[in-house]
């Protein structure tokens, strides 16, 4: 029997933990309490897929190889202190349920997009073969990186053991996780700007668990230099007259903007290849020089970082995360194959990259004037909050189809938008006014079919074009730009000869001015959601629903917030999965008032928040200085190590300031947040002593 979804709206992997408490031991030691609990009832389903029973938990995803069972898990992701990595994480079982019944759990069957998933019987790990419990530990997938100067620790919670032979399974439904993390001697903090640090802390406190730890543990921050550089673009020499309206445009907006002859970099640089040494450019520029930006002009070897090897596949293709994750060289083994599993990749995002593929002058200018014209003067009209969705037939016979997600993107599209929904018929019908309503004009485009380097399709009843290089000529939307994103295989293959996604960016008569599409193929879980899905559905949510605005941000964050998952194959997806526009582009939404226009969304850089004295009595002064908004914040709110809210201070029309009474809070270690109309502002710590 195919699967019956209870709903076509799916939870995405984001656990939602109480912070219980912290055991400070030492400074470079210590250890972080989460309070877990699970109703099954509610929190656990379990459905009918394809004569096996599959889990569904509420936040859960898939968290082991092709083969196992597919157990959910819960993924965690936490900031903890400079110098740290994560060492261990404890379970300490309150409750445990023993499920009734017999259980056949089906296996994890990752695939292409594309290609039909294998059969269960071809898909099984010997783990079946035995009535041991499965998983041997419920904690799995501990990880550790740095992002732009912040160490983020990461895991995930199976709470489900099964044994195979006996169909037995069991849920942990009560629990406390301790996480322990230890001095890292190869973990030296480095000082970042105020910038730097900002942005960073915008994109955390949308996933991460404790947001309220951000700022006491924070990288040291350095004073804004002469020589600093926040947004560059690195292109040919030739192409600077074309590009300099771009670069003026930004200093305008008020950041440090520069251009980078590629000639330049090539011959000043140290490096195995011009990629190489456009990196090790871009890393002193972060460590040294304040960089939050980069566009890099080209598509070809000079520019372009192939990357060899993720995840048991070789990839061969672009992965533009290499110039965005600085920390160590991409290639620690020292062969000059970049992205091996051996590699010692971080992952995390420290920059915020961005790529216009141009091959000559003429694709510099089409996408520089698309730029300025879609920041400038874009016209007005109902298309700035109109979107497109077209679902394709992907794995008929296993229930997987690109309506759920579609469905599940709608969760975060505004509610007051218009949203055109165009499904597959199973029986061979497709739409075909696809190209009409696009011409209409709309802001956002998500084509959830198979791919090509040629563009994007439908399945039946023979490989139908969704969209493609063959419809570039009647796609005449103008200067209503939009932005595309898609889980399809190969439409941003850069290394090909002018690939779908390359088309949208130079097409002069409309097309797109973003594009985030894949360097190779789309992976796929049936009847689950897979890395490609998560990717796009995380980019939605913090670009439509948290407001990161900036397109290089939300795209960064994607990623960053898929890294400290387990779900299969993910690593190999975040390295093929690139932005086609300039990273700080700022998306239709920030300009119309919808969503903040500060240049890093809602972080106001240099806001400082202070409580004097501190240590206090009770009795203190907590006051906002330095930032351009605050006149616009509207509360000061108080938590405790728990993560609780306690007290709410409203502040008036320009006030700075609130006052905090003797009697209103017992001792203890508190964080205080400034909260603004965009979200958080800046954040302290407060400890009170009596």
């Amino acid at each position: 029997m195919p699967r019956t979804l209870r709903s076509s709206l799916v939870s995405l992997p984001v656990a939602l933990p109480l912070l219980m408490h912290l055991f400070q031991k030492a400074p470079d030691a210590g250890s972080l309490g989460i309070g877990f609990s699970l109703d099954p009832p509610s929190d656990v389903a379990v459905v009918e897929y394809l004569g096996h029973d599959l889990l569904e938990l509420d936040g859960g995803c898939t968290s082991f190889d092709d083969g196992y069972p597919d157990l959910p898990g819960l993924p965690y992701a936490l900031v903890i202190p400079q110098g740290t990595s994560l060492a261990d994480v404890e379970v300490r079982i309150l409750e445990r349920v023993e499920m009734e019944g017999h259980y056949s759990i089906a296996p994890v069957m990752t695939t292409i997009v594309g290609e039909p998933p294998a059969l269960f019987s071809d898909h099984l790990a010997v783990e079946y073969l035995l009535d041991a419990p499965f998983p041997a530990e419920p904690v799995i997938g501990l990880s550790t990186g740095s992002k732009a100067g912040f160490r983020v620790a990461g895991f995930t919670f199976v709470p489900f053991s099964y044994h195979p032979l006996s169909g037995r399974l069991s849920v942990i439904t009560s629990a406390e996780l301790v996480l322990r993390y230890e001095h890292d001697p190869a973990a030296v903090p480095a000082a970042v700007s105020v910038l730097q640090r900002n942005v960073a802390t915008e994109s955390l406190e949308t996933w991460i668990h404790n947001p309220g730890m951000l700022e006491a543990w924070s990288p040291p921050t350095r004073p804004d230099g002469p020589d600093d550089t926040t947004w560059l673009v690195v292109a040919p020499a030739a192409y600077e007259p074309f590009l300099q309206p771009l670069v003026d445009h930004r200093s305008d907006e008020g950041l440090s903007a520069d251009f980078v002859p590629l000639e330049w970099i090539q011959s000043s640089y140290a490096g195995w290849d011009s990629p190489e040494k456009i990196r090790n450019y871009l890393k002193e520029s972060f460590l040294e020089r304040g960089l939050v930006y980069v566009l890099i002009v080209g598509e070809d070897e000079e520019t372009v970082r192939i990357s060899k090897y993720v995840d048991g596949y070789t990839l061969d293709e672009t992965a533009d995360l290499y110039f965005s994750d600085l920390d160590g060289t991409w290639d620690a083994n020292g062969n000059h194959r970049y992205g091996e599993a051996d590699d010692s990749l971080d992952y995390y995002s420290d920059i915020y990259v961005g790529r216009f593929p141009a091959s000559d002058r003429f694709d510099v200018s089409v996408m520089v004037e698309k730029t300025l014209g879609y920041e400038t003067d874009p016209p007005e009209g109902e298309w700035r909050s109109r979107a497109l969705l077209c679902g394709a037939l992907l794995f008929p016979d296993h229930s997987y189809h690109g309506d759920r997600l579609c469905d599940s993107l709608l969760q975060y599209i505004p509610p007051d938008w218009d949203v055109d929904v165009l499904l597959e018929d199973p029986h061979g019908w497709n739409p075909e006014n696809q190209i009409e309503l696009f011409n209409d004009g709309v802001a956002f485009v998500e084509p959830v079919g198979h791919g090509s380097t040629s563009g994007i399709w439908w399945m039946l009843p023979d490989w139908e074009l969704m969209f493609g290089t063959d419809q570039i000529p009647e796609m005449a939307n103008g200067e209503m730009l939009s932005l595309w994103q898609s889980i399809s295989c190969y439409p941003g293959a850069l290394l090909c000869e002018d690939c779908f996604g390359e088309w949208l960016m130079r097409w002069q008569s409309g097309g797109a001015v973003a594009v985030r599409f894949n360097s190779s193929v789309g992976r796929a879980n049936p009847p689950n959601f897979g890395p490609n899905e998560y990717l796009d559905i995380y980019f939605a949510e913090d670009l439509l629903v948290e407001g990161l605005c900036r397109l290089g941000v939300p795209h960064a964050t994607s990623k960053d917030r898929l890294y400290p998952t387990s779900v299969p194959k993910r690593l190999f997806s975040i390295q093929e999965l690139n932005l086609l526009a300039d990273p700080y582009l700022l998306f239709i939404t920030g300009q119309t008032g919808i969503e903040p226009e500060a240049g890093q969304g809602g972080t106001q850089p240099g806001t400082v928040l202070r409580v004097y004295p501190n240590p206090t009595s009770g009795a203190c002064e907590i006051a906002a200085s330095g930032g351009a908004g605050i006149s616009a914040c509207t509360s000061v709110r108080i938590y405790d190590m728990s993560g609780r809210l306690l007290l709410e201070k409203t502040m008036g029309p320009a006030q700075d300031s609130v006052q905090l009474a003797a009697t209103e809070l017992p001792t203890g270690c508190y964080d205080v947040v400034l909260v603004g109309g965009s979200g958080i502002e800046a954040s302290t710590r407060m400890v009170i002593i009596r």
